[in-house]
C-alpha cells in the first residue's frame, strides 16, 4: 500500500482514482499519521432479480377493504390538523392528501 500526504492527493487525485481503479491501495496520510484510505469500489453483486422477496413479505388483506365512516370522518373534518389526520389502524401511511383526494373521488352515500 502506497501512503502519500492530503496535499499530494488533492493535487493528484485522477491519477491516484486510476491507479486504484487498477487495483493498488493508497493511504492519505496528515503529515505521517495515515487519515484515510483509498480503495477500488466492490462491482455490484449484478441485476435485481424480480420476484425475490415473494413470501417473504405479506400484507394483510384487509387493508384493501373499505374504510369505515369512523376511519374517514377525521378525513373529512377540515379543522382537522395534518398531524391527527387519516390515523387508521389499518392505513398507517394514509396521509392527509391520500384522503383529500380518495374523498372527493368516493361516491356519495
Amino acid at each position: 500500500m502506497t501512503a502519500v500526504t492530503i496535499h499530494y492527493g488533492k493535487t493528484n487525485l485522477s491519477q491516484l482514482i486510476a491507479r486504484v481503479e487498477a487495483g493498488e491501495e493508497i493511504a492519505l496520510a496528515r503529515g505521517k499519521n495515515p487519515v484515510a484510505k483509498l480503495v477500488p469500489r466492490e462491482k455490484p453483486a449484478g441485476r435485481r432479480q424480480p420476484g425475490a422477496y415473494r413470501g417473504k413479505c405479506v400484507i394483510d388483506p384487509a387493508s384493501f377493504d373499505p374504510m369505515t365512516e369512523e376511519e374517514l370522518a377525521p378525513c373529512r373534518d377540515r379543522t382537522a390538523t395534518r398531524s391527527t389526520a387519516c390515523r387508521s389502524p389499518r392505513r398507517r401511511w394514509t396521509t392527509w392528501s391520500w384522503c383529500r383526494t380518495s374523498v372527493a373521488s368516493m361516491p356519495a352515500a
